[in-house]
C-alpha cells in the first residue's frame, strides 16, 4: 500500500520507545503503578491504526488481552477541521480534542484537567514521533513527553 505524502501518519503502529510518558501521566494524577501498567500495556500488547474516515480520521487502539477470546478495541473518530471537538476518555480522565493538520503533521489540541495541551505526530521514515506538550510550558518533567511508534 502506497503511503500518502500528505498524511504519512496513516497506518498501523507499535510503540517502541518513550521519553517522559510515565512522568507525564503521574503529573496528571495517575498513580505510579497505574502509569507503569499503562506504559507496559502500550509497549507489549497494543497497536494503533490511524485510517481515513469520511472527513476525518479514525484511531483504533487494539490491545491483546492475554487469556481473553477477543482483543480489546477502542475506536475514536476525529474531524480534521480544527474546530469540531471530540470527547474521549484517557488515562487522566475525559478530554476534548480538536484535530487538524499542519503540513504533514497531525495535531491534536487537547483540553481536560487543568492544562491545555498540544499533541503533534510527525513521521520520519518508518517512525512516528508523538510529542505532547503543555501549552506555554518548557520541556520539563511532566509537561513534555514523546512516544516513538514503528510502522508495522
Amino acid at each position: 500500500m502506497a503511503q500518502d505524502p500528505d498524511r504519512p501518519w496513516l497506518g498501523r503502529w507499535q510503540l517502541v520507545a518513550q521519553t517522559g510518558y510515565r512522568e507525564w501521566l503521574i503529573h496528571r494524577g495517575v498513580t505510579p503503578s497505574d502509569a507503569e501498567t499503562d506504559l507496559d500495556t502500550l509497549f507489549h500488547l497494543t497497536t494503533l491504526r490511524i485510517a481515513n474516515h469520511k472527513t476525518g480520521v479514525r484511531f483504533v487502539w487494539s490491545t491483546n488481552r492475554p487469556k481473553r477470546l477477543f482483543d480489546a478495541r477502542t475506536k475514536v473518530r476525529y474531524e480534521l477541521d480544527g474546530t469540531t471537538p471530540t470527547i474521549v476518555p484517557s488515562p487522566v480522565g475525559e478530554t476534548s480534542s480538536v484535530v487538524s493538520t499542519d503540513g504533514a503533521e497531525l495535531v491534536h489540541h487537547v483540553t481536560g484537567g487543568s492544562h491545555r495541551e498540544t499533541h503533534r505526530r510527525r513521521v520520519v521514515g518508518d517512525r512516528m514521533f508523538q510529542e505532547m506538550t503543555v501549552d506555554g510550558s518548557p520541556k520539563n518533567t511532566g509537561t513534555w513527553c514523546q512516544l516513538e511508534w514503528l510502522r508495522v
